[in-house]
């Protein structure tokens, strides 16, 4: 059959489009490949072939990507679940908010920290949530996303949370659409940053205005903080303080070094804190007393990062210790001269009316031998002991401050100059006696006898303080409403151990039975008994001073006394009623009296007087009493009888203390008084005072 003009036009332009197939059945990058066959029936076929294989190629790659496209749909559906189950159960909160701020989305972690549920917040606007003091600017960071941000979210129960918040924008066709919000409750962080910068400004605050001086240094011991109370106790700014070490400041005190240096080694060893009290210099070098307080701060491997701290000035403190221990000491030292001085009083009276009738007796023995004679030799041995015992009992009563006292205004200058000449001789002629005594004279109220008897036991303690020969200088001064008496001597000086001991009663540096201890002692009772006060500087090898100070008397001194006359010859001269308890001591009286040519009637008691005196035809002209008897006292006594004879005349005598006397009413500038031991003569001439008053020198008494 012959073919149409078109079918062979047809077949012989029949092109075969061929896609072409890897082994695999994949398509090739290559696309489309042309093929010219020839023309006619075999490339009609051909041309059908061809387009079958290609529908076929298209089907199967469209399932491929069908396929494709349902397994990513599937995989964004399995991310966007695992996305939702991890934000809702994130710890922190994942909320959304659209473009005016309100949320859309809300999780659990939310839910829980507010206390409102997700349908509860959905929909409102997040500054309904926020405390209602939020800063408005805080809110603003809220729509754009710009920085995290941190925001007070007011919970359903009150509370104010603070939430850490970080936004992203979700962006479609290039325009913010919503904000991706995660926010994490830093409440209890912020708190405690909080309450850290509280506490750190609290410690800035102690570091400049503690009382106590708050230094800071670095592993090497050098200064990093410095405080103001550094400042003021050590006199180094800080300025001038930090970089530079202990050393380099000069605080260290040549006795501390090796104190300060045990503390920083305990740091070093690795004790946490050390303590220690030490004596510092300052810039100014003056000295103060510091308890220092060091605490060590180390990192992980135990090393030493800083030191800190803190030092007190203690220096009034410790000078208030110190005057109060002088002061402890003082009491010490009186309550030591109290019981002594009980001791003295308690033996005082016996002691002194047994020496009473020793010297007395001796006095007569005196008298009555003659000069050569065995006898009177004895007699003068038994009378210069008896002046010894007499003398040390005196001194007794006076470190006991309980002696008997006649306080007169005197000039101290005078005094010096009557007991010069006896110094000299003390001293010896190996040891300089100089004087330098205050110009205008030197007024105090005191016992001249026992000013007296002050200077001597001081140039005899200097004595034996220069036993190679020295000098020994003696000076007053009148300070303001003081008068100070200074002795001073070149000997050997005393240690402090002796200087604390040196007013103790009985305490001596002396060999065994060259020293009896008192003389000081004495010395301090002296001064104390005159209202004064008594204080020692001493050095070893550069000699000792003592320095009196007695309050400056503005009576007038009165002019010195007459010498006493001599005591007149025998006759009659009154009648003397003598009460005394102790038999020997009422026998001696009764003796020198009568010699004397007075009528005596002794009586051994205050009941023995009144009967004696009731039966005495003559009036009674003197009484000479005892103070402390049994029964009824000499004052007493002296009243009754005044009730019967009024103006009778009473001499009081005793050998006990000055308050033992007062504690009987007896005055000694009220009334005439004797002390026990006295001597006849001092017996004699006393009752003659009474009855007639004081005979002056170069007169005679014809009574």
């Amino acid at each position: 059959m012959a073919s149409s003009p078109c079918v062979s036009r047809l077949a012989a332009s029949v092109v075969l489009a061929v896609w072409d197939v890897a082994p695999a059945g994949a398509a090739e990058a290559e696309g489309w490949s042309t093929t010219f066959v020839g023309s006619g029936a075999a490339g009609a076929l051909l041309a059908l072939l061809g387009a079958a294989v290609l529908v076929l190629a298209l089907r199967r790659r469209l399932g491929r990507q069908a396929l494709s496209l349902r397994d990513h749909a599937r995989r964004e559906r399995e991310l966007e679940a695992e996305y939702r189950d991890l934000m809702e159960n994130a710890n922190d909160v994942f909320f959304t908010l659209d473009r005016s701020n309100r949320i859309t989305s809300f999780n659990r972690a939310g839910e829980r920290l507010t206390g409102f549920s997700r349908d509860e917040v959905v929909g409102r606007a997040l500054a309904e949530l926020a405390d209602p003091d939020t800063d408005p600017a805080t809110l603003a960071q809220s729509t754009t996303g710009s920085k995290a941000f941190e925001i007070a979210i007011r919970t359903r129960d009150g509370r104010a949370a603070i939430w850490e918040v970080t936004a992203r924008p979700a962006k479609r066709n290039g325009t913010l659409a919503a904000l991706n919000c995660i926010a994490r409750d830093v409440t209890q962080r912020k708190r405690a940053h909080d309450e850290l910068r509280r506490l750190y400004l609290i410690r800035d605050q102690q570091f400049e205005h503690s009382p106590l001086a708050f230094i800071e240094w670095d592993a090497q011991f050098r200064v990093v903080r410095w405080s103001e109370q550094a400042e003021r106790t050590f006199g180094w700014t800080a300025e001038e303080a930090i970089g530079k070490t202990y050393t380099d400041l000069g605080l260290a005190h040549e006795e501390d070094v090796e104190t300060v240096r045990a503390a920083v080694a305990d740091l070093e060893a690795g004790q946490g804190t050390s303590s220690c009290a030490v004596r510092n210099y300052t810039k100014d070098r003056a000295i103060v007393h510091v308890e220092w307080y060091d605490s060590a701060l180390r990192d992980a491997g135990g090393r030493i990062q800083c030191v800190l701290s803190l030092a007190q000035d203690v220096t009034a403190r410790k000078r208030a210790e110190e005057e109060r221990a002088r002061l402890e000491e003082q009491v010490r030292q009186a309550q030591k001269m109290e019981a002594v001085g009980r001791l003295a009083g308690g033996i005082a009276h016996d002691f002194n009316n047994l020496l009473t009738v020793i010297n007395g007796c001796s006095d007569l023995l005196l008298a009555e031998a003659r000069p050569g004679d065995s006898a009177h030799g004895l007699a003068d041995e038994i009378r210069r002991a008896g002046e010894q015992a007499a003398s040390l009992t005196r001194q007794l009563l006076a470190f006991g401050r309980r002696q008997i006292t006649a306080p007169t205004a005197l000039d101290l200058n005078g005094v010096v100059r009557d007991v010069e000449k006896i110094l000299r001789r003390l001293i010896g002629e190996h040891i300089e006696l100089a004087t330098d005594l205050e110009p205008a004279g030197a007024r105090v109220k005191a016992d001249p006898g026992l000013m007296l008897q002050l200077l001597m036991n001081l140039a005899v303690n200097a004595r034996d303080a220069m036993p190679q020969g020295g000098r020994l200088t003696i000076q007053t001064q009148v300070i303001r409403n003081r008068v100070r008496l200074v002795v001073t001597d070149t000997g050997v000086g005393m240690d402090a151990r002796t200087q604390a001991h040196i007013f103790e009663p009985f305490f001596t540096t002396k060999p065994a039975g060259e020293g009896t201890g008192i003389g000081l002692a004495t010395v301090h009772g002296i001064v104390e008994q005159s209202g004064g006060t008594i204080t020692v500087e001493s050095t070893l090898g550069h000699g000792t001073t003592f320095r009196i100070e007695l309050p400056v008397c503005a009576e007038k001194v009165p002019a010195a006394p007459a010498a006493p006359a001599p005591e007149p010859g025998r006759g009659p001269k009154g009648t003397v009623l003598l009460v005394e308890d102790e038999d020997l001591v009422r026998s001696l009286a009764t003796r020198v009296l009568e010699a004397r040519g007075y009528r005596v009637f002794a009586a051994p008691s205050a009941a023995d007087a009144l009967d004696l005196h009731a039966r005495t035809a003559d009036p009674v002209d003197l009484v000479v009493t005892d103070v402390v008897m049994p029964g009824l006292g000499g004052r007493q006594l002296a009243e009754r009888l005044r009730e019967r004879q009024p103006g009778l005349r009473v001499l009081f005598m005793s050998g006990y203390t000055t308050d033992e006397v007062l504690r009987q009413g007896i005055q000694e500038e009220e009334e005439h008084f004797i002390q026990k031991p006295f001597t006849p003569d001092s017996l004699a001439r006393k009752v003659r005072d009474v009855l007639v008053g004081p005979v002056e020198a170069g007169q005679t008494q014809t009574a």
